[in-house]
């Protein structure tokens, strides 16, 4: 038998030890799983970018369409959030980068992104969605954001919990309202519908 033991020192994260468990193997076997974990990430990194891009241009030629802008917005900031995550693309591209500007972004993009796809999604269901309530999580969300920029993160991050409340409140919120959209006989609304469960149901998952 062995024993493992892992000495760690954390004063500035509200997490400490490791991200994932303990996975023993060969060379081969390790080196493998870890190749797999990068593909997917590449992959949903190129994915999510050529979302962004295809949603900005359609905006650049057709202003008056301003979903596709906000959506654009929110898949460049998961784009850029999925190289701070996981396998942590932008780190081993830059391996010099200092671990507050690599914790900050993951947290930003969060935060950031969910006003994007709250505003989103009151272009393409106006009827449902009061005006008043976009910004009232847009002016939630500048708060907390502004909150990863003038703090450090040792301090931040202990908020983070009330963030994750405020999401799954905007979860709960959408799916009220496009349900709502999709009994109206909305165009769109049960595609949209079916596909945000799918969405939200991941997101309260990493949330958990």
């Amino acid at each position: 038998s062995a024993e493992i033991i892992l000495h760690i020192s954390n004063y500035h994260h509200r997490f400490g030890g490791t991200r994932y468990p303990i996975l023993l193997g060969t060379p081969e076997q390790t080196s493998t799983d870890q190749t797999w974990r990068l593909a997917l990430d590449v992959f949903l990194l190129g994915s999510l970018g050529f979302m962004a891009l295809y949603h900005l241009a359609i905006y650049s030629i057709r202003r008056h369409g301003v979903a596709a802008f906000y959506f654009g917005l929110f898949a460049l900031l998961l784009a850029l959030r999925s190289t701070v995550t996981g396998e942590r693309l932008l780190v081993r591209a830059f391996p010099e980068m200092w671990w507050e500007v690599h914790i900050g972004l993951s947290y930003l993009t969060w935060y950031l992104g969910l006003p994007c796809f709250a505003a989103f999604v009151h272009r393409m269901f106006p009827q449902e969605t009061p005006a008043y309530t976009e910004k009232f999580i847009g002016i939630v969300c500048l708060a907390f954001s502004l909150d990863v920029i003038l703090t450090a993160p040792a301090s931040y991050l202990y908020r983070m919990p009330y963030f994750s409340a405020v999401t799954g409140t905007v979860i709960l919120y959408i799916l009220i309202l496009v349900w709502s959209a999709v009994r109206r006989g909305r165009e769109g609304a049960a595609l949209f519908f079916a596909s945000f469960v799918i969405f939200a149901a991941a997101i309260i998952h990493d949330l958990l």
